[in-house]
């Protein structure tokens, strides 16, 4: 997304274009000014923070696993088969870090979209799909035969959610949080929950409950 800077005093007066980036080369467009803000399910980390800045936390979210509905791979354990990831994720390392604590011998296939992931798992190319479970969520408001996928309920991984900036924009960082904030402490955070995962979920998480109260910093 670019943004055209405003005057200090009409910060809200910013002119938005959404420009698509991949996984892999998201965080090289906000380096390259190709876009200032990265709105999209991109974990917090430490060393990400040496390439770019990041918003207040947007989502609390952990790395699962969806199959088909007709497929037993779940019940049957991983073991001998075929799971799909995005390449240049923070669930990449993550699923390579169970198969190896859990001595699953697993076969993991590289993907450079959860789009390409879903199909190659439609097709039974993949025996099972990996992505933060709020994006297989959302995978599934968008197909059309969402009836087909099951996404497992237990995550193993933990994914704090924000936004990235350029580094040293204070004064661009400064707006993006004001409006996090404002979501949190007027609560209508809760409205956008419901409306996207809350029916997949049924019942907020405590850690995301937490993640609002943390985060709805005063003026």
């Amino acid at each position: 997304m670019n943004r055209r800077r405003s005057e200090r005093e009409n910060w809200w007066d910013i002119n938005v274009a959404y420009v698509p980036v991949t996984a892999e080369e998201r965080f090289k467009a906000i380096t390259d000014n190709k876009i200032d803000i990265l709105c999209g399910s991109t974990t917090k980390t430490l060393s990400r923070s040496e390439i770019v800045d990041f918003t207040q936390l947007t989502f609390v979210t952990g790395a699962s696993l969806m199959t088909l509905k007709e497929s037993k791979a779940h019940d049957s354990g991983f073991a001998g088969k075929t799971i799909g990831v995005v390449k240049g994720t923070t669930t990449a390392v993550a699923l390579k870090e169970l198969l190896t604590e859990t001595s699953t011998d697993a076969k993991v296939v590289l993907f450079n979209s959860a789009a390409e992931g879903i199909d190659a798992l439609r097709k039974k190319e993949i025996d099972a799909f990996s992505s933060d479970q709020v994006v297989l969520i959302g995978t599934l408001l968008t197909v059309n035969d969402p009836e087909k996928f099951v996404i497992d309920s237990n995550v193993f991984s933990f994914e704090p959610f924000a936004l990235a900036v350029r580094r040293n924009d204070a004064d661009f960082r400064l707006v993006a949080d004001r409006v996090i904030s404002d979501l949190y402490r007027s609560k209508q955070i809760l409205e956008v929950y419901d409306r996207w995962i809350g029916k997949f979920t049924r019942q907020r998480l405590p850690i995301f409950d937490a993640l609002i109260q943390l985060n709805a910093t005063p003026e």
